[in-house]
């Protein structure tokens, strides 16, 4: 809604914690991420409801996590499926039904869909957004959901597209 936002600030130990602020009412608040684990990379829900971030540490629970924007407990979503693969949460779609993930693996990066479920995610109906030999970027889906915006380097720079989504 614009009157929000988030940011990732660095603890005393350098590890990511994820902040919220009102605009109207100045004032930082950690949102209930782990301090003991980097969490980071935060993406606001359509509604404003709930959060979707990374959370990166060495106790075999990184992961994407989404977490309701006024703190409680966080729920990881999807677990990489090893050490060397990483997703990014990007972008929801605008109904809140899936996730747009940049994953990230030894000489790949792609675009991946997560669908949500009320309980978490259906990470057994999660697909690539696109079969090819490029590496694909930090997917952004326009408000009202008909574009994606993302980059690619399939003319040998990373070149942004935009491209019409159809129901």
């Amino acid at each position: 809604d614009g009157r929000r936002f988030l940011c990732t600030i660095p603890n005393a130990r350098g590890i990511d914690e994820i902040w919220v602020s009102e605009l109207d009412n100045p004032g930082l608040r950690r949102l209930g991420t782990d301090p003991n684990a980097s969490c980071h990379w935060p993406v606001w829900s359509p509604d404003g409801n709930r959060i979707a971030y990374i959370r990166q540490g060495k106790d075999g629970a990184a992961g994407v996590y989404v977490q309701g924007a006024d703190g409680g407990d966080a729920t990881r979503v999807l677990k990489p499926e090893s050490d060397e693969v990483s997703y990014f949460a990007n972008s929801w779609m605008p109904d809140g039904s899936a996730l747009l993930l940049w994953r990230s693996a030894p000489g790949q990066a792609g675009i991946t869909r997560l669908p949500l479920k009320s309980d978490g995610a259906d990470a057994a109906n999660m697909r690539p957004m696109f079969s090819s030999r490029f590496h694909h970027y930090l997917p952004i889906i326009s408000p009202d959901g008909h574009l994606l915006a993302y980059g690619s380097d399939e003319t040998g720079e990373i070149v942004v597209y935009v491209l019409e989504l159809r129901a």
